[in-house]
């Protein structure tokens, strides 16, 4: 009697690599200038975290909150805004909005991470969370870039702010 063999295929490499960033066009341009855009087309396409309208409003308000708290902080607009009475507390205050600023774009990244994890996992894909998460937080741009190629969530050489369909499931 034969003894069945269980081969596991094993798992499929990115189509592009971590920092194909110059190549995708206008993938590129927009992970760079509009992040929340392109994150918000990749969750849309996906069908992850709450879809293309609720990942750009919050990963927005994360992003302009940040940009926000860390120029005020560098800046020094709250001094300019307070009473001379106050002022005495601002290094303090300058070291809490770039505490803010962090935790503000740390946010961003985590989320980034978890869509990253959740695209791999969807699509068989060499890695592991570490590496996910990793490479968001290092490397916020190039992920994004790479995970647009992976889903397809941007048409070659056409800029579009929308979200492309959602992909079909399928039972495996």
């Amino acid at each position: 009697m034969a003894i069945p063999i269980l081969i596991l295929a094993p798992p499929n490499a990115w189509r592009a690599s971590l920092f194909a960033c110059t190549n995708l066009y206008p993938n590129g341009l927009m992970a760079w200038y509009c992040p929340c855009v392109a994150l918000a087309q990749i969750a849309a396409r996906v069908g992850v975290c709450g879809g293309y309208h609720r990942v750009l409003c919050g990963v927005g308000s994360l992003l302009v909150a940040g940009l926000l708290s860390y120029m005020m902080s560098e800046a020094g607009l709250l001094s300019y805004m307070m009473s001379e009475a106050v002022r005495d507390d601002d290094p303090i205050r300058s070291h809490h909005l770039k505490a803010l600023s962090f935790l503000s774009f740390l946010s961003v990244a985590i989320v980034l991470g978890a869509i990253r994890t959740r695209v791999r996992g969807l699509y068989d894909l060499v890695g592991s969370e570490l590496e996910d998460h990793g490479s968001a937080i290092c490397c916020f741009w190039c992920t994004l870039v790479q995970l647009g190629a992976e889903v397809e969530s941007f048409t070659p050489d056409v800029c579009r702010f929308g979200a492309r369909e959602t992909l079909p499931s399928y039972c495996v």
